[in-house]
């Protein structure tokens, strides 16, 4: 079956987690799952440009999503959009983040419309001019650096 909705990879060791982002996600984008860093990080190199986005866990047993993205880094692989998914977006983490690209945080517990529409603007199927004001403050807060600091 041919589909031309956008294919976003889950990466994360709770099946509760990637059920929750498939039932936010699953009407919209076609989704693949792995469910620890090591799988992921096998379907991410044998298929990176079928790919339009990570979804991807920070804290995973096997191979956590830093481990992931600087395997990623190593291989050449940084214009697939990644999405960190985490339960606190600690300063730590977003400066690190920043230091591999990532595009966006996730923070749980998810809530459907802030998921939908950071993965829309990320990936280009809705602009700024639709994101609400509120919305894009609160996504740079997460992972833009300014002048080496962080918001």
């Amino acid at each position: 079956m041919i589909t031309n909705r956008k294919k976003l990879l889950i990466v994360d060791d709770s099946e509760i987690d990637r059920e929750i982002l498939k039932n936010i996600l699953g009407d919209e984008f076609q989704i693949i799952e792995a469910y620890n860093g090591y799988d992921g990080l096998e379907i991410i190199l044998k298929r990176e440009e079928h790919l339009d986005g990570i979804l991807l866990d920070v804290s995973m047993p096997v191979l956590d999503g830093f481990s992931v993205l600087r395997v990623m880094r190593e291989n050449n692989i940084k214009y697939i959009p990644v999405f960190l998914i985490t339960a606190e977006a600690t300063k730590d983490n977003v400066v690190r983040a920043a230091e591999y690209n990532v595009s966006e945080f996730i923070v749980k517990p998810f809530e459907r419309d802030k998921v939908l529409k950071r993965i829309y603007y990320k990936l280009g199927i809705v602009s700024n001019q639709e994101l609400a004001e509120k919305d894009i403050e609160e996504i740079n807060t997460y992972i833009y650096i300014t002048n080496g600091s962080c918001l």
